[in-house]
């Protein structure tokens, strides 16, 4: 496999990950820049409750478990205009029901990587002819230039080192290959208030609350090498979380106090998902060619 030297937009990271393996006949890229320090990972960490393994959360959310679900999904893919047979990988893939639409609708070749032993599971059971494994976003585990697209829907948002990702998202994808987002974004950043750590013994992974602010991934995506990026606005998908989750509990209050495990301060919680004016976008951006 053939590698090239690129400048990387951050020096001296550490990634910290669980060792997943390699899937059998790949190799990483060439990219470099990584610690395999993988026996630290998760060391002297909080409890994490993942929502997303939650059935009861998946229901509220529907089967792609992001806003907006397959119609938005097409929304990113008609921007991209990728052909039938483009390789395709999806971060994030969840229960496989994106994947699985993407390669019957449009016949792409899929790869789907979750970290979520469970998830992935459940997607290999529902569509076995597909290609689904556990994987890390901020270290995918395949060659440079494999994909002519990455899709990443509600994930970012859940990683730590989104620097990290968005450049592993980079090294994988082709010369003009092209990167499809969506995400919670806050729209009043400056009225956010994150929980603190202390202020709960565990930790809730949620899009909500790691929400992005639009300028600080605009610049990122641009310090990494993406060019002629696409935003759009799709804000109103939010409320059909809202009136499913209203729908079935009554309110957002009990939606959440449902949710939530013993040990969560469920005022402060809702109080930092809501305080910046939580949004929704899509965003379409593209690998430069040298």
């Amino acid at each position: 496999m053939e590698t090239k030297k690129i400048k990387r937009p951050l020096q001296g990271a550490t990634v910290q990950k669980k060792n997943l393996g390699k899937a059998e006949g790949t190799e990483s890229h060439g990219c470099g820049g990584h610690s395999h320090d993988h026996d630290q990972a998760g060391f002297n960490q909080k409890p994490v409750c993942k929502l997303f393994e939650n059935e009861a959360f998946q229901e509220i959310c529907g089967e792609t478990m992001h806003p907006g679900g397959l119609e938005l999904t097409e929304k990113g893919i008609a921007l991209c205009g990728l052909k039938k047979g483009a390789k395709i990988l999806d971060v994030g893939c969840g229960k496989g029901e994106t994947a699985f639409f993407l390669n019957k609708e449009h016949g792409f070749d899929l790869v789907g990587i979750d970290q979520s032993e469970i998830l992935v599971e459940q997607a290999k059971k529902a569509y076995p002819k597909l290609n689904f494994q556990m994987g890390d976003a901020d270290y995918l585990e395949f060659p440079s230039s494999t994909f002519d697209g990455v899709l990443m829907e509600c994930v970012l948002s859940l990683c730590d080192m989104k620097e990290e990702v968005l450049h592993e998202c980079w090294c994988v994808l082709k010369q003009g290959g092209k990167l499809i987002l969506s995400d919670l974004y806050l729209r009043e950043p400056s009225k956010s208030k994150a929980m603190k750590k202390e202020e709960s013994p565990i930790e809730v992974k949620t899009c909500m609350t790691g929400a992005l602010i639009k300028e600080e991934l605009l610049t990122l995506l641009e310090e990494t090498g993406f060019i002629d990026i696409e935003w759009m606005d799709c804000s109103e998908t939010i409320l059909s979380f809202t009136a499913n989750a209203i729908m079935k509990y009554g309110s957002l209050e009990k939606f959440w106090d449902e949710m939530l495990p013993e040990g969560v301060n469920k005022n402060l919680f809702c109080d930092s998902v809501c305080s910046g004016k939580p949004g929704y976008f899509l965003l379409v951006a593209t690998k430069k060619k040298e």
